[in-house]
């Protein structure tokens, strides 16, 4: 499952449901979940742990017609999200998910020899720290193993529909579906409120 075809799906763009969700929440809402990117599975994911995870070099992933983008923060969250929800996936499809050392054969083979840092950059993802780059490459290494098992009838849909996988993501990194258990962002996502203004007045001229 190649990068950019994944972030085809991910980037969708949320301007209205980020409206509509900011309205819904309220400042209070904002105040009992300051410093929380996401809570992923009852694991709180902070904007620290978020902020370690990108460095200054990191750029926007593009979708693969380069139509359009998610920015570096909110790209981390939906890899930390999808770095918990695949293992779900797999265990409910019957195959259950890989071990440590199962994993680590299975990128080291995945890398053929390159660095986790080499193989991601050529996916587009540029600018992340190491630990974030090996998280992408477990998450390819275990999209192709979902990939696999659609490959080999199992019904995945049906996987998901049935799963308990509890996501809130605050919304100044995008949103989560909780019936497809999907993330969307738009390429404005985890800008500070001018910087998101000074995007959208660029984008308009």
């Amino acid at each position: 499952m190649r990068l950019r075809a994944i972030s085809e799906r991910r980037v969708r763009t949320a301007a209205a449901l980020l409206g509509v969700v900011l309205a819904v929440s309220g400042l209070s809402a904002c105040r009992t979940n300051v410093g929380t990117a996401a809570t992923i599975d009852g694991h709180r994911l902070s904007e620290n742990d978020v902020n370690d995870f990108v460095t200054e070099s990191a750029k926007p992933i593009k979708s693969g017609d380069g139509s359009q983008s998610i920015a570096p923060k909110p790209f981390v969250v939906d890899i930390l999200i999808e770095r918990r929800l695949y293992p779900k996936i797999l265990v409910g499809a019957g195959i259950g998910a890989p071990s440590a050392g199962q994993l680590t054969t299975l990128r080291r083979q995945y890398l053929a020899g390159a660095s986790a840092t080499t193989a991601v950059e050529k996916l587009g993802a540029v600018g992340y720290s190491s630990a974030m780059n090996t998280t992408i490459v477990d998450v390819q290494v275990m999209g192709t193993l979902l990939n696999q098992a659609q490959q080999q009838g199992k019904n995945l849909s049906t996987v998901v529909s049935k799963l308990k996988f509890p996501v809130s993501v605050n919304p100044r990194y995008g949103t989560w579906d909780s019936k497809t258990l999907r993330f969307s962002a738009d390429v404005t996502s985890g800008l500070p409120g001018f910087l998101k203004l000074q995007s959208s007045s660029t984008t308009q001229s």
